[in-house]
């Protein structure tokens, strides 16, 4: 079975992955991660800090893609 995810509107039914609600929660994230490949030496394996929404009304969004990352221990400060 193929999964995609359908970044965009909460509301459509075919969406699978809305924004982040609070923009400094999507911040967060970011910067846990970024420490996580930084100083921890995990490695991103899929998605990227870089999304850009490309659909018209949603620019302005809290719009992040789903990161996967590895060789990270579940001990590391960014989890925290």
């Amino acid at each position: 079975m193929q999964y995609k995810t359908k970044i965009g509107d909460p509301l459509d039914p075919r969406t699978t992955l809305g924004p982040i609600a609070i923009k400094s929660n999507m911040e967060t994230v970011k910067e846990k991660v970024r420490i996580a490949v930084e100083r921890d030496g995990a490695r991103i394996i899929y998605g990227s800090l870089d999304y850009k929404m490309e659909d018209e009304p949603f620019l302005d969004g809290n719009w992040m893609e789903p990161i996967i990352t590895e060789g990270i221990s579940t001990d590391s400060p960014s989890f925290q």
